[in-house]
């Protein structure tokens, strides 16, 4: 499997004038057959695939007369727009770009009518994720081994029951009788041959997976629990922030809204959900008034409908709860896993990664915001 990808940020201020490239400053992560020159803002794909982009730029004002357009553009003349009417705040892109031939570039570029100005009120002004989506084939069968001697004989099994009389045929005319022969002696059994060698075991083929991240990024997941302590509103994320609160329809249902955000992946193909694992962290230091234990789970839904269904076999728990009334500073780390899941998956289906907690003791009705994040592993 051809493993490419590449995270890049923007930690500087500034600006990026009409038609320029967005200048990333830092690169957080890259792997596999990618580069990216920081000087120019020119990301080059050495190898043919599919690849799945997400970008963001915080902005605070700008020159431009149609509000925030920022476009992904290569060298292939992939044009993917993302847009905002207004000229401050967040502007989002997806897309994704089959490289044909490599080399072929990208680069993020203001397409707006005039200059933005980047925020100055956040630490990171633009971030760009980039992950290949390539799946690859199964491993060649190794070859049949030879086939072994055929076996003894075994005794004659017990003779069936004596079917019906048919009717008597016509007697046909006496032949003449020869002499008789002399019967022959009976020779020797033969030795019993070795048994032959079992042929040896081809080579299993590779497995194949693919790895699905996930993380809240700036934007805090708030769910929230009702006066029995059961999950009452839970939170999606998607690849770097998440959605406004949904709330359950009922223990393991909800709707998605659209206008609130549609954060969700669908299946390209037949899987197997095997492994979540997730980190949690506080957003502010905070005493509960209660025992908070989150989890991570995943929903589904049909590729026609809004209506998802958690699935409880997927729930995955931290490994330690929030202790009521004690006290906890901010980014108070827990984590949780489930390995050795055995979900299945058909293309098409849609999956939203959910977060939620459930409390005990104390005041129980809760709504808390926390950081989280972590991967789902598909085979």
């Amino acid at each position: 499997m051809s493993d490419i990808a590449l995270q890049i940020e923007r930690l500087a201020a500034g600006m990026v004038p009409a038609s320029a490239n967005v200048i990333f400053d830092t690169t957080v992560f890259s792997a596999g057959n990618i580069s990216y020159d920081s000087g120019t803002g020119i990301i080059t794909f050495n190898e043919a695939g599919r690849y799945v982009f997400k970008w963001w730029v915080a902005t605070q004002s700008s020159t431009s007369a149609i509000g925030a357009i920022f476009a992904l553009s290569s060298s292939q003349d992939d044009l993917l727009e993302g847009n905002s009417p207004i000229k401050a705040g967040e502007v989002v892109g997806v897309g994704i770009i089959e490289v044909v031939t490599a080399p072929v570039t990208v680069s993020l570029v203001n397409a707006s009518t005039g200059t933005f100005y980047y925020s100055t009120a956040v630490p990171v002004t633009a971030t760009l994720v980039v992950v290949e989506d390539d799946i690859p084939s199964m491993g060649p069968t190794g070859d049949t081994g030879p086939t072994g001697p055929t076996g003894d004989t075994g005794p004659t099994g017990d003779a069936g029951p004596t079917g019906d009389t048919g009717p008597t045929g016509p007697t046909g005319d006496t032949g003449s009788t020869g002499d008789a022969g002399p019967t022959g002696d009976t020779g020797p059994t033969g030795p019993t041959g070795d048994t032959g060698s079992t042929g040896a075991t081809g080579p299993a083929g590779p497995s194949v997976g693919f790895l699905i991240p996930f993380a809240t990024g700036f934007t805090n997941a708030t769910p929230a629990t009702d006066a029995t302590g059961a999950s009452s509103a839970i939170s999606l994320t998607g690849y770097g922030e998440s959605a406004t609160v949904l709330t359950l329809t009922t223990a393991t249902t909800f709707s998605i809204n659209t206008a609130d955000g549609y954060y969700t992946f669908t299946m390209p193909t037949d899987g197997t959900l095997t492994a979540i694992y997730a980190n949690f962290a506080t957003v502010a230091a905070f005493t509960p008034t209660t025992n908070i234990t989150l989890y991570v789970a995943i929903a589904t839904a049909p590729s026609d409908s809004l209506d998802f269904t958690i699935n409880t076999s997927s729930i995955t728990p931290a490994t330690q709860v929030y202790a009521q009334g004690t006290a906890y500073p901010i980014y108070t780390p827990r984590s949780g896993s489930s390995p050795g899941l055995n979900i299945p998956l058909s293309a098409g289906d849609q999956v939203a990664i959910v977060l939620g907690f459930t409390t005990s003791g104390g005041t129980q009705a809760q709504s808390l915001p926390f950081f989280y994040s972590g991967g789902l592993l598909i085979e």
